[in-house]
């Protein structure tokens, strides 16, 4: 029986040539250490998030992990009361309102305050001959235009995102001692809940329009309980950052490693949607989703029990040479658009739409300044949970003449020099 090593470090910073042979030889495998069944081919993962028999109800799988002795009252109100664990009715009902600030027109409402934004970002580190890219760029925007849209005071944004995080590492199957993240994950559920808490009375919803506004709206005429209410914007919040931070994080290091590719990019902006979106397949920020069997059946030659745990494995199915022309490649030129990295059917990524604006806005500012830019935080090491796929860290310094050359139009490649992997 084949097996798969998904903890080592070899892993962790490549784990596309696992999901490779895994396609090849193991599309549907069970992990012998957690019983979990990995789905790797993308025909397997389109299936299984089309199918109602698979459930998003995961509660049970994350409460068990936890010891007898501690509390768990206020994580597992967190979860149940969570649009991405719910399913059927009750998840229309509560996607139709934790949703509303995310449709295609709202998110074009947004333009100008994410513009502002990427604006203000650039305009800080416009002197600066190195950029951190998570500390000046990728962590600011996003939370900026999150704090914007919720109707949060944007001087709260890090103490949220550390909450979140908290409460996010806890949620994965993370590395680190488990009682420890528990205890992380209440003391930070239980301070974003006061805080939210104490947000809610002070918001005049007959003159304010915020996505705060909204849920208090849906609080008073009693279409969200005060639970649901704090346990979305939790999830919003840090959904917010976690994709559009990873995905400007991966994109960046996608083009340095790829000059040709920015090449095409500076002669033609108006391929950075579609860039973005090669961004996301090539290398997918939430590289694993679950679902959970809910009758026994048969996938991929493999039985399934009722109540098994299902790894869907999004960054291998962007990957899957059976529907991607050469997926190991990447080409911003691409016009195969089926990527899955915001899944697909009725769990599909709410704010797609506002992490599609804001990558884009950054990407258009972003690209003059990469030619020759150099990486000088080191060799890349990834963050340790295959969950989700970023770098640690990546700082990278400015080359102002091949800068200046390529605005000209002039050959900027005799500067390029092998970046890190």
């Amino acid at each position: 029986m084949a097996d798969f090593d998904l903890r080592s470090t070899a892993f962790i910073d490549d784990p596309y040539s696992t999901y490779r042979l895994m396609r090849e030889t193991a599309p549907v495998w069970r992990d012998p250490a957690t019983g979990h069944v990995f789905v790797t081919r993308y025909e397997d993962v389109l299936a299984v998030l089309k199918d109602s028999r698979f459930s998003s109800d995961r509660i049970a799988d994350r409460m068990k992990r936890v010891p007898s002795d501690i509390d768990t009252t206020g994580l597992r109100g967190m979860l149940v009361d969570r649009l991405v664990m719910t399913d059927g009715d009750r998840h229309r009902d509560l996607r139709r309102e934790v949703g509303s600030a995310f449709t295609a027109a709202m998110v074009r409402n947004y333009t100008r305050q994410t513009d502002t934004a990427v604006r203000d970002a650039f305009e800080r580190f416009s002197e600066n001959p190195t950029l951190d890219v998570l500390n000046d760029l990728a962590l600011p925007v996003p939370s900026q235009v999150i704090m914007s849209v919720i109707g949060l005071p944007p001087r709260d944004h890090t103490e949220l995102r550390k909450w979140a995080e908290d409460f996010y590492l806890w949620l994965a199957y993370s590395p680190g001692d488990i009682t420890s993240r528990t205890e992380s994950a209440i003391a930070s559920v239980d301070s974003m809940s006061k805080y939210i808490r104490g947000e809610l009375p002070q918001v005049n919803s007959t003159v304010e329009s915020s996505y705060l506004t909204r849920m208090k709206a849906n609080l008073l005429d009693g279409r969200m309980s005060e639970t649901e209410v704090v346990a979305n914007l939790i999830g919003v919040i840090n959904a917010a950052h976690e994709t559009t931070t990873s995905l400007i994080m991966n994109g960046t290091l996608a083009l340095l490693r790829n000059p040709d590719q920015l090449q095409i990019l500076i002669e033609e902006p108006d391929l950075i949607p579609n860039a973005v979106d090669e961004m996301l397949r090539f290398d997918s920020p939430s590289q694993v989703i679950s679902r959970i069997a809910t009758e026994d059946m048969e996938l991929g030659g493999v039985g399934l029990v009722a109540g098994d745990m299902l790894a869907i494995v999004l960054g291998s199915a962007n990957r899957d040479e059976r529907v991607f022309t050469q997926p190991d490649t990447f080409d911003v030129r691409r016009d195969e658009r089926q990527q899955l990295a915001f899944g697909h059917g009725s769990h599909f990524c709410t704010g797609r739409g506002l992490a599609l604006l804001e990558v884009a806005m950054i990407f258009r500012h972003l690209v003059p300044l990469l030619p020759n830019a150099r990486i000088v935080s080191g060799p890349i090491s990834w963050r340790s949970t295959p969950a989700f796929r970023t770098p640690v860290a990546l700082s990278i310094e400015f080359d102002t003449v091949a800068i200046t050359i390529a605005e000209f139009g002039g050959n900027w490649w005799s500067r390029v020099a092998t970046q890190p992997r």
